[in-house]
């Protein structure tokens, strides 16, 4: 490790609240990689390519 990530891991241990916003964000971003999720986005994007195949 270097200096700015060990300082950057002090600031996190005596800042509880900053360290709680953090793994909450990191946990939202995470949630929008799930299995399910990217499913959801594949069919969405199947479905709108056969859409504007068939208006054509």
């Amino acid at each position: 490790m270097n200096y700015l990530q060990i300082s950057a891991l002090e600031r996190l241990i005596q800042n509880r609240a900053e360290l709680a916003r953090l793994q909450q964000n990191a946990y939202q971003t995470a949630q929008s990689y799930s299995w399910s999720t990217i499913a959801q986005q594949r069919l969405a994007a199947y479905e709108a390519a056969i859409n504007k195949r068939d208006s054509q």
